[in-house]
């Protein structure tokens, strides 16, 4: 259901701003991987390697949303 992908990103937000950033990257993991077009939570998941310190990962993720929003992109 393509509304799941948003709901899924809000939850992933509320986890992240909780504490439970490896909850939020099980969620986001799922959501980027079942709906693989949504910019939105690959937005989030860059988000979310960027404040865990993964510089690398949170890279990858940007380019993803790049690649799928490039009118976005600057």
């Amino acid at each position: 259901h393509p509304g799941d992908a948003g709901l899924a990103v809000a939850l992933s937000q509320l986890l992240r701003e909780h504490g439970e950033s490896a909850s939020a990257m099980v969620t986001l993991e799922r959501t980027v991987r079942e709906h693989p077009q949504e910019a939105s939570a690959w937005t989030e998941l860059a988000r979310l390697h960027a404040a865990r310190g993964e510089p690398h990962d949170a890279v990858e993720c940007w380019r993803r949303v790049v690649a799928l929003v490039p009118d976005d992109a600057g």
